[in-house]
């Protein structure tokens, strides 16, 4: 009976949260859902069989099998186990419910879009952008108490107003949202143009400023017209975009896929597969390091609780992937480590204040620095990986793709210090991580 039962909630579950993947618009297989749910299942019911081996070696160490009661006393404990294993199932399979509670803003977003009738729809609308800061709020808003009282409204809030100041942000300082022609955005002309013709153009430029370096090294008598020329065409090519933009930047701030839609996805999926290192790390933490692995063999549910764990983490670094991606191009920042860091700042600066309002309760958030290091370098990662998806078509130019990323990047000074400085920022957190979790209790 309690097989079954788990079965169909595991199916449900399944089913429901199975676009949360958002790797295909196909749906799974109802064969493989169906396999899954029954492996989960078992496993569920498996561990709980031999949690009660483990409690009762524990409670009954010192009695004499052969004793006339041991046998009656095991049929009890056992009867008693198995009815509140329902009960014990319960509450974990509701939190893992609670997980995919982004899942209607997803659901929306993916059925009303605005780009799938309108061409020149080149980032979200305003109501797209507010069901995206939504879904971030609700994903990572931290559910705390304060003096015994629920504080999650107050955190929403406040994780709402730092997504969207993001987006204020950007709106000013974005590339694609500089006025262009008829004081419209640049991302308007630049979405009706060939993805081609933009990467063609950043080529061109970038073999204008190599060439103009080499010829700035070399005898300055030599090749004076050549030199001309080049500069004649650099200027011709900067003087066609709004101040300050290159036509370097266009398939930076462009992105990887041809919509903002394409790109959200594209996040997601590389946040998903990147994050999977930081799963291992943060699961390590909370459910193997210490003594934290007893408690977790002992629990009837512990299965659940395990993945519970990993999908809490995996979904989260979905949904940042996803509202990375998604709002691609109304980010500050011209490159994907830099828009990285202001998605970082939305999710580290609700968490830094409620860890601060905590402290002052005479409470602790002890995985606080450890949970801003994995989101950090996940989305950092994922940024890096899409600004390369981006020139994937000139991978066959390079023959490694340390030389790709040197072609990317240009590899100016200012580039490299800024990657090594937030890439020594993630180490310090991490090292930080590393020394509080010796000496603090774990928990979410």
């Amino acid at each position: 009976m309690h097989p079954s039962l788990t079965a169909v909630c595991w199916i449900g579950m399944i089913a429901a949260g199975q676009r949360m993947l958002l790797i295909r618009e196909t749906r799974i297989p109802t064969r493989m859902m169906v396999a899954a749910a029954l492996a989960a299942a078992t496993a569920t019911v498996l561990w709980a069989y031999l949690a009660f081996d483990r409690y009762w070696e524990r409670i009954s160490w010192l009695a004499d099998p052969r004793s006339p009661d041991f046998q009656a006393k095991w049929v009890q404990e056992l009867d008693s186990w198995w009815s509140y294993f329902p009960a014990n199932v319960l509450n974990p399979l509701l939190l893992v419910v609670s997980i995919l509670a982004p899942l209607p803003a997803l659901g929306v977003l993916r059925a009303c879009r605005v780009e799938q009738h309108e061409q020149g729809a080149f980032t979200p609308a305003p109501a797209e952008k507010f069901l995206l800061v939504a879904l971030f709020a609700i994903t990572f808003a931290p559910d705390t108490y304060y003096f015994g009282f629920s504080a999650y409204a107050l955190t929403l809030v406040l994780c709402l107003c730092t997504a969207w100041g993001v987006l204020v942000l950007g709106s000013h300082f974005s590339v694609l949202e500089q006025p262009f022609a008829d004081n419209a955005p640049l991302g308007r002309t630049i979405s009706l143009t060939d993805r081609a013709d933009v990467l063609r153009l950043a080529r061109r430029f970038r073999e204008l400023q190599t060439r103009l370096s080499q010829l700035s090294t070399s005898n300055l008598g030599e090749h004076p017209t050549e030199r001309q020329s080049s500069e004649a065409e650099i200027d011709r090519l900067d003087q066609a975009l709004p101040a300050g933009v290159r036509p370097a930047d266009l398939p930076f701030a462009c992105g990887p896929m041809p919509t903002w839609w394409g790109n959200a996805r594209r996040g997601a999926v590389n946040a998903c597969l990147i994050g999977l290192p930081a799963t291992g790390v943060m699961y390590w933490v909370n459910a193997v390091k210490g003594d934290s692995w007893m408690v977790y063999a002992e629990a009837p549910v512990g299965f659940v609780w395990i993945v519970l764990e990993i999908l809490f983490w995996q979904v989260c670094w979905i949904v940042g992937g996803f509202f990375l991606g998604a709002l691609w191009r109304d980010l500050p920042g011209r490159h994907g480590p830099t828009k990285a860091l202001f998605v970082t700042l939305a999710f580290a600066i609700p968490a830094t204040a409620d860890f601060l309002i905590v402290q002052a309760a005479g409470g602790s958030v002890p995985q606080l620095i450890g949970q801003i290091a994995a989101f950090g370098s996940v989305t950092t990662c994922t940024g890096l990986m899409m600004d390369l998806q981006t020139f994937q078509n000139e991978r066959r130019y390079w023959p490694t793709n340390a030389s790709l990323v040197a072609y990317v990047y240009q590899m100016r000074f200012a580039t490299i210090a800024f990657f090594l400085a937030q890439l020594l920022a993630l180490l310090t957190l991490w090292k930080t991580f590393a020394d509080v979790s010796t000496s603090a209790p774990s928990g979410r």
